[in-house]
């Protein structure tokens, strides 16, 4: 019986394969090779030397290395915030995301 339903599923496969009920590809419209360069003059001072620096002698997308960095300034930063949600929930500021309902649910 296994067999059976095998060559069955293998019969359907097959008819879409042979493109029975598929429709002509959609090309996409225009793709572009050129990358948009990152905006590091957005970083401040001492975090555009270093990434730059560090692009330099790792030769990493600009990009990867920026993002890491941020990484770690927001990681180094996290527990130099607060925040009080009321008078009890006080936690350090975090880009975790957090459960808003009750424990009990």
């Amino acid at each position: 019986m296994a067999n059976t339903e095998s060559n069955i599923n293998n019969t359907v496969i097959d008819s879409k394969i042979e493109g029975k009920d598929w429709l002509e590809p959609i090309p996409f419209s225009s793709v572009s090779n050129e990358s948009t360069p990152y905006p590091i003059q957005a970083l401040p001072g001492i975090l555009q030397t270093t990434v730059s620096e560090y692009q330099k002698y790792g030769q990493q997308p600009m990009a990867l290395v920026a993002c890491g960095a941020l990484a770690n300034v927001s990681l180094a930063c996290q527990a130099l915030a607060d925040v009080a949600r009321d008078d009890y929930l006080i936690s350090p500021v975090s880009g975790a995301p957090r459960k808003c309902t009750s424990a009990s649910s």
